[in-house]
């Protein structure tokens, strides 16, 4: 579940695509663009006796490249992450330790998870392995020189997370209990992932200008504490560039 004091956030990064967009390239070979993503999340460590399930993940984010030369580029990317965990647990807070309590959600708890809106900026490196010259036979008077790219990229990610809730309905009532007292608030990432740049086939379109990877969480989703499991969450995500 999501709340909607965050909606703020994703109306801003729209209209900052449209603002760097509208400077996609440059004489310096800097490369400005917005990017949408999508995938499941889900966390491991999970204690045996609760069923973990995973959710849907989204970013809204600006991707920034150098290109260094014809193979290597620095990407660096900034996003507003929306997570949903999924998982039959029941959490209970310890204010006196900052900690939460994690236990086998009781019989009448049910439709329990975790929700977090995070801010993340990755620094990537890219390596170009394929790469395709063409000729665009839309363009007037022969075509136009395209270029696609087959490239894999990886590096490190910082988070840190501007809401954290849990939710569960308890009979007929939804509740939330707020957890930003009780998370990480930086948040070390590592990130990998393989893509298409530009063009590449046109057989399989939807795959152009998009990258499909892995982000794994070296830092607890919590405080930890005694007794305490420290929960890293694993990121699948699926990006396209706007």
């Amino acid at each position: 579940m999501m709340s909607t004091k965050f909606s703020k956030y994703t109306i801003t990064l729209a209209l900052l695509f449209v603002g760097f967009n509208a400077n996609a390239q440059n004489k310096n070979q800097w490369k400005f663009n917005g990017s949408f993503g999508f995938g499941y999340s889900t966390i491991t460590n999970m204690p045996e006796d609760i069923y973990n399930q995973g959710r849907e993940n989204i970013q809204l984010g600006l991707l920034i490249e150098r290109r260094i030369n014809d193979k290597f580029s620095i990407v660096s990317l900034a996003e507003l992450d929306i997570l949903n965990y999924n998982f039959d647990g029941y959490i209970r807070t310890d204010p006196s330790e900052s900690r939460i309590i994690l236990a086998q959600a009781p019989p009448g708890i049910k439709y329990t998870g975790l929700s977090q809106t995070a801010i993340g900026w990755s620094v990537l490196g890219r390596y170009h392995f394929k790469t395709r010259t063409f000729q665009d036979t839309e363009c007037v008077e022969g075509g136009c020189r395209k270029e696609g790219a087959l490239f894999l990229q990886g590096g490190l990610r910082f988070s840190s997370p501007l809401n954290s809730s849990y939710y569960f309905r308890e009979n007929t009532e939804q509740s939330n209990i707020r957890l930003n007292s009780y998370v990480n608030r930086a948040l070390f990432q590592a990130e990998l992932s393989i893509g298409v740049k530009g063009r590449l086939n046109n057989f399989f379109s939807i795959l152009n200008s998009s990258s499909v990877g892995v982000i794994y969480q070296f830092t607890p989703i919590f405080k930890t504490g005694k007794n305490t499991i420290a929960l890293n969450p694993i990121h699948l995500s699926w990006r396209f560039l706007l």
